[in-house]
């Protein structure tokens, strides 16, 4: 929890993080991109910064590499509906700044009626909103591009990496399973021998991200966005933060306002405040910047 000033702060910025088990912790002297952005959110005036992190992070307890993705969502709407118990913070006006895997499922943490009235608007930062199944299509063709394959050998392993998501993700095999019975697809894994874990969370998290439709969740949106995609950013598509930003103007026209960074990559998207960022050995202002604080600002008084 992060308040700069001595009275009640008029809005609260409430994070819904990534997929990977780092803190949300920002301690001085950080060169994190996320901390950065993070120690600048807690000195904007009039908002306070709410961030809560995983089981088995930082103080908290538990094993993140173990947790899976319902145990996350449930740690996060605890944490959204204790927000009324600090006399500091008016929970009137929250708003949702979804990062990464955050970015998609943002809209699920308010549940009640009562607290998605709390909500003000949602900032996205590197979401998606297809099927997770998707997804690992769209980020498995690009990594095999990334390893220097060629087109013909991009084609080629997408029409084994199809048929192995399909089994894992939409049919529910374990990989234990399809691997022993298709030996051809164990070079594609991403996580090598380790048949547990994507990403260093277990595989249980996966299929329960696939199991959400986030496109109806956003769908329900009726407040401001605004979105945030790195043109850079080989994690998650441009186009999926163009639907989040086109369902929620389905509900609110001109309330979704998607942007994409020239400097950006998948959280390096992320407002990095009154700094400048070196890229490519020029110095560059984060298209971000103003643009965050400035769209905080608009909304914080409508």
């Amino acid at each position: 929890m992060s308040f700069h000033g001595k009275q009640k702060c008029r809005a609260a910025v409430f994070v819904a993080g990534w997929v990977s088990c780092d803190s949300v912790e920002a301690p001085g002297g950080t060169k994190d991109t996320a901390g950065l952005a993070f120690r600048e959110l807690a000195q904007l005036r009039d908002f306070c910064l709410f961030r809560v992190d995983k089981e088995g992070v930082g103080d908290s307890e538990g094993g993140c590499a173990e947790n899976d993705f319902e145990s996350e969502l449930a740690g996060y709407r605890a944490a959204f509906r204790s927000l009324r118990k600090y006399d500091f913070i008016d929970p009137s006006k929250t708003y949702i700044l979804g990062i990464s895997n955050g970015g998609g499922f943002a809209p699920l943490v308010p549940e009640a009626d009562t607290e998605q009235s709390q909500v003000g608007g949602y900032i996205v930062v590197g979401g998606w909103v297809k099927t997770w199944f998707e997804h690992m299509l769209e980020i498995e063709r690009r990594r095999f591009a990334l390893m220097g394959k060629s087109p013909g050998e991009v084609n080629d392993r997408m029409k084994l990496a199809a048929t192995h998501y399909h089994d894992w993700l939409i049919k529910n095999k374990a990989i234990d399973v399809i691997l022993r019975d298709k030996a051809e697809l164990a070079e594609l894994w991403p996580e090598g021998k380790d048949h547990a874990h994507l990403y260093g969370r277990p595989l249980a998290f996966y299929l329960q991200l696939q199991k959400l439709n986030l496109a109806a969740a956003w769908a329900r949106v009726k407040v401001p966005a605004l979105i945030l995609h790195g043109q850079f950013d080989w994690i998650m598509t441009r186009e999926d933060h163009e639907l989040i930003a086109q369902y929620v103007n389905a509900n609110r026209p001109g309330g979704a306002f998607c942007r994409s960074s020239r400097d950006g990559t998948h959280l390096s998207a992320l407002p990095e405040f009154h700094r400048r960022l070196s890229w490519r050995g020029s110095s560059v202002r984060s298209q971000s910047c103003e643009a965050v604080v400035d769209w905080l600002n608009e909304h914080r008084d409508t």
